[in-house]
């Protein structure tokens, strides 16, 4: 009597680890497919952003443009990406005078 009820405790306690066991690989299978969608969203963004500042063949755009559409990109993530190209932007040489003419504006 008292190994049947060994026996009855030890099939409720492997049954636990088994549906523990199962549980855990389920989860662990969920957590692999969204590493995965993550690094393709990842993958897509920065192919995205590689095809938005790449220059095409026979258009050509201005160093202002690029300037504008990389302070857009670094904007959106974050500001303090923004205002080191802001920096970066106004203090170099060879910086476009319609860009160098913005912290004029704080002269006057």
């Amino acid at each position: 009597m008292i190994e049947s009820k060994y026996e009855s405790k030890y099939k409720d306690v492997m049954a636990e680890v088994a549906e523990a066991e199962h549980t855990m690989k389920a989860r662990e299978e969920k957590l692999k497919e969204i590493d995965q969608a993550v690094r393709e969203a990842k993958k897509a963004s920065e192919k995205a952003v590689d095809e938005k500042m790449e220059l095409k063949v026979g258009e050509k755009q201005s160093l202002s443009k690029i300037a504008a559409s990389r302070m857009i990109f670094l904007f959106r993530h974050g500001p303090l990406h923004f205002a080191f190209l802001y920096l970066s932007i106004f203090s170099s040489p060879t910086s476009p005078k319609s860009l160098i003419q913005i912290p004029s504006l704080f002269n006057s």
